[in-house]
């Protein structure tokens, strides 16, 4: 690069004059203003559904099947989980607890032609919790 790149009157770039009059200086506060802008985009946590809150440690979520879960003092990845008092249902929303009812037996909100009889269908998912598949069945006598 000849000189006249680092003269402006000469058609050089102005970023290159600044960087060559002060390039400790110049490359000092560009790296600061990097880490800055790092530290702050590492800091803003992710926005979560209504009904959660993001938890940096990712405990797991309490669900019907299992209210009150183990936790480890391992920190898992940062995730949304649902807020105290809310349990995880098997759709992947938050609850209440009432809800778990209908969840545990969704039998309770079918009814079923006459003759039939509703019984809960294994579902079988990659993860869980599995939501419960209620399904009407012909009544019979099982030998």
């Amino acid at each position: 690069m000849d000189q006249s790149s680092f003269d402006v009157n000469n058609g050089g770039s102005p970023l290159l004059v600044l960087f060559s009059k002060r390039p400790l200086q110049l490359r000092a506060i560009l790296l600061l203003f990097c880490l800055l802008s790092l530290s702050v985009a590492a800091s803003v946590e992710p926005a979560c559904p209504e009904g959660e809150v993001w938890d940096p440690c990712g405990r797991p979520d309490p669900i019907c099947d299992n209210p009150f879960p183990v936790h480890l003092k391992i920190c898992n990845p940062g995730r949304c989980v649902c807020n105290p008092g809310l349990l995880r249902s098997a759709h992947g929303n938050c609850i209440e607890s009432r809800g778990c009812q209908e969840e545990n037996n969704p039998c309770l909100l079918v009814e079923c032609a006459a003759g039939r009889a509703c019984v809960i269908e294994p579902v079988i998912c990659k993860k869980a919790p599995c939501p419960k598949k209620p399904l009407c069945i012909e009544r019979k006598c099982f030998a």
